[in-house]
């Protein structure tokens, strides 16, 4: 029906005294109304539009004073909804992770109490099951109930990734060349560190012996470590904060997976690897791309151990004076991986370059519909009871396995034992 056509006597009575803002078929705030302080106004524009079938937009004749009251209105409360949702999710993430670790913390103190029961090589491969077990029965666990009642359940972030091929290759390469290089800058900053006279300790171990501890080995950090590390960080963690913004949900993520190794050795080579892998998953839509640039790293991480057991290796780290001797192929191998590894690093940082220069719109990612800055976003995260916990919980397991010196302070405590006696 055209509006211009509509008889006014054809409304009853009662409905032409309702004001024309409640027969609006738009929602208005409970308790606004735009005319509330200029009636004159309100009562000209009913007489203009009373022949109007359900009047006007509530809205349309706002004066622009009033527009701007109702937009900071408005702002204010999508600001407080947004807060209380990103506390919300940062009590999530901090809760799957200290469950996490409380839980592998657990089943590490299970296993050091049948240490001095059982000979070297079952307790090695116990260790190797213990690997394994930290993913399989701790952290798939502990992802199943933190996705129940989720839109997004754990399956669903294995889906077919939205990239070609070239793309997961591409980033796959530049991942494992500026990880190289960031663990290169990294240790040359722990050097420096360590000639002030800070104490680091030395956190290289080498391989288990055995053809089934090496399996065991293999299976947890080349297979389980990707899958289940993938699922928590770039699946579950990066899922709960991208509402928030891309770029905040990937470097908040890439910073838990940095700190998550807990040791200085891996933090900042994990955090860099955590940010590139975290870009490529929400290009990709699914953690399958990281997954495999993830295997990659460690797969080459465990292959070069393996071909450093087979040369002197370990006394190098012990006396950087010595030479690298060894089977003629061990050595040859080793020298030929390490070349690779820095012609990967150069490789790396000249396709990342191109990639800023030629494709600038695809570091664009969404802001997140917020209204939070990225200081507000951080404080928030930051400021979670669960958050703190977790933070402190970590900063304190770093700070023992990286920069005390157990051995000295058992001699302390022994020397000390011996003086009383």
């Amino acid at each position: 029906m055209n509006s211009n056509e509509f008889n006014s006597n054809d409304l009853d009575r009662e409905e032409r005294k309702t004001p024309w803002y409640k027969r609006s078929d738009t929602e208005i705030p409970d308790g606004y109304n735009p005319y509330k302080d200029d009636q004159s106004l309100f009562t000209e524009i009913y007489k203009e539009n009373e022949q109007l079938f359900l009047g006007p937009e509530p809205l349309q004749f706002e004066t622009p004073e009033l527009y701007g009251q109702r937009m900071e209105r408005e702002k204010r409360a999508t600001k407080r909804a947004a807060l209380g949702k990103l506390k919300k999710a940062s009590g999530y993430v901090s809760a799957l992770l200290l469950l996490f670790i409380l839980g592998r913390e657990g089943l590490a103190s299970s296993l050091g109490t049948v240490s001095e029961l059982v000979s070297e090589k079952t307790y090695t491969i116990l260790t190797d099951v213990f690997l394994i077990l930290q993913y399989v029965a701790i952290a798939a666990v502990m992802i199943y109930v933190m996705t129940v009642g989720k839109k997004h359940k754990w399956f669903t972030y294995f889906q077919k990734p939205e990239v070609s091929g070239a793309f997961i290759a591409r980033w796959t390469l530049i991942a494992f060349g500026l990880v190289h290089a960031v663990a290169l800058l990294s240790n040359i900053l722990f050097e420096l560190i360590a000639s002030l006279g800070v104490h680091i300790n030395d956190l290289n171990s080498p391989l288990p012996d055995g053809i089934w501890e090496n399996v065991l080995y293999f299976i947890a950090v080349v297979v389980c470590a990707p899958i289940f590390e993938e699922l928590m960080f770039r699946g579950v963690i990066l899922t709960s904060l991208s509402k928030f913004g891309g770029w905040f949900a990937i470097i908040t993520s890439g910073l838990l997976f940095g700190l998550f190794h807990m040791n200085h050795s891996q933090l900042l080579f994990a955090f860099a690897f955590g940010i590139i892998l975290g870009f490529v998953d929400i290009r990709a839509k699914s953690i399958i791309p990281s997954i495999i640039a993830h295997a990659v790293f460690n797969g080459y991480s465990y292959l070069l151990g393996l071909v450093a057991s087979f040369t002197n290796y370990e006394e190098m780290l012990i006396d950087p004076s010595l030479k690298l001797t060894g089977s003629t192929v061990a050595v040859g191998l080793y020298g030929v991986m390490n070349v690779l590894a820095y012609a990967a690093m150069l490789v790396a940082i000249a396709m990342i370059i191109f990639e800023i220069i030629s494709n600038k719109v695809q570091f664009s990612l969404p802001k997140g519909e917020c209204g939070l800055s990225a200081g507000e976003k951080l404080s928030t995260f930051i400021s979670h009871p669960l958050t703190v916990t977790y933070l402190v919980l970590i900063f304190l397991m770093i700070t023992v396995i990286s920069f005390v010196d157990i051995e000295a302070i058992y001699a302390m405590a022994e020397e000390m034992a011996n003086q009383l006696q």
